[in-house]
């Protein structure tokens, strides 16, 4: 991989402007070019601090195996630059500073600067190769955690040091889907086991699950508290959390179905799509408990991935990245959090 990508490049603005005729929300439409576009996920640091830049991903070509390069862009839809191209990228996470793109492509881990393209080689494991999905990462920006697939060992967290340069695998008892570090003090990692939430020490010790149950299966660490929260099941419709130790378990909100809630990197404020029926995007104030309608998504809801909004929360709650296939075609798109609203809802 080249210092300086000769395809790194600035693109003309694709966005469009739109009103969300519920709630009166702006909404921009980041993308239109006609190929599948996403966001990384809902649970995935996906804005830079000042909540200027997002990161997302679009098919290199237009057919069902296509691979996804990264690509970056402004809120306001402008300044759309190429970061990757075509190296089968996965295990993505943006530094906490916004800096630097992470990214596995087979068992080198890659990082790379959103803004100049200048991109490095920071560690490659040993063993094992990155398995899909994308990567969490601490708050200090230090350690980074992904999927690994270890021949002969199954699925594994896999860690990387970027001070130190050292990428390794660490073997758990049930594989690690929906694997996320706790970004706060970064010692503890969770998973879904055959049950339950469950949460491992980084060293592979003191495994056990947590009370979250009936759960949907889409789950998050709740910023650096030390919390996970989740989305309960059809006919449940809630949003619960307790501490990893296993705690008692509190309801942050209630009402619709929730189905893929992302939270902002303090825990303060949570967005969760809906489904069966599709009631929008719906905007939580973690500590006061209030909750509003952001927007309609107007996506389809069907199963690929990209027609699920999968929204994510930018830094006090500001932006909202979601997806939607509401033209024919995935685009992303960034719904402006009103301050007069996040006011309201902050409001004791």
């Amino acid at each position: 991989m080249a210092l300086v990508p000769g395809f790194f490049r600035s693109y003309t603005k694709e966005r469009a402007h739109i009103i969300d005729p519920g709630t009166g929300v702006k909404i921009t439409q980041l993308t239109s070019f006609p190929t599948v576009h996403q966001n990384l996920y809902f649970h995935s640091r996906s804005f830079t601090p000042d909540c200027k830049t997002v990161l997302f991903l679009s098919n290199t070509t237009a057919n069902r195996a296509g691979l996804n390069d990264l690509y970056a862009i402004d809120t306001d839809g402008d300044n759309l630059r190429q970061l990757t191209d075509g190296d089968a990228v996965d295990g993505i996470a943006l530094s906490p500073q916004g800096q630097f793109a992470y990214y596995a492509s087979g068992r080198v881990v890659y990082a790379q600067d959103i803004n100049t393209g200048e991109a490095r080689e920071v560690a490659r494991f040993a063993k094992g190769v990155h398995a899909g999905g994308n990567a969490t990462m601490t708050d200090d920006g230090k350690l980074l955690c992904m999927f690994a697939s270890v021949d002969g060992a199954g699925q594994q967290i896999g860690l990387v040091s970027i001070p130190e340069g050292k990428a390794w695998t660490v073997r758990t008892d049930y594989g690690t889907p929906h694997l996320q570090i706790e970004p706060g003090k970064g010692e503890t990692a969770f998973y879904y086991g055959p049950r339950l939430p469950r949460i491992v020490k980084l060293n592979g010790s003191g495994e056990h699950e947590i009370p979250l149950d009936q759960h949907n299966g889409h789950s998050a660490w709740l910023g650096p508290t030390g919390k996970i929260y989740t989305a309960s099941v059809y006919g449940v419709n809630r949003i619960t959390m307790c501490d990893q130790a296993g705690g008692p378990v509190e309801t942050i909100a209630e009402g619709p179905y929730f189905w893929h809630p992302g939270c902002d990197p303090t825990g303060e404020w949570i967005v969760s799509d809906t489904n069966w029926p599709d009631e929008g995007l719906w905007i939580i104030n973690v500590k006061t408990k209030k909750k509003a309608k952001l927007c309609a998504s107007m996506s389809s809801n069907s199963h690929p991935g990209w027609s699920h909004p999968h929204p994510c929360v930018g830094p006090g709650g500001k932006e909202v990245l979601f997806n939607s296939d509401r033209t024919g075609v995935p685009h992303v798109y960034a719904a402006h959090v009103p301050e007069e609203l996040r006011k309201k809802l902050a409001a004791e």
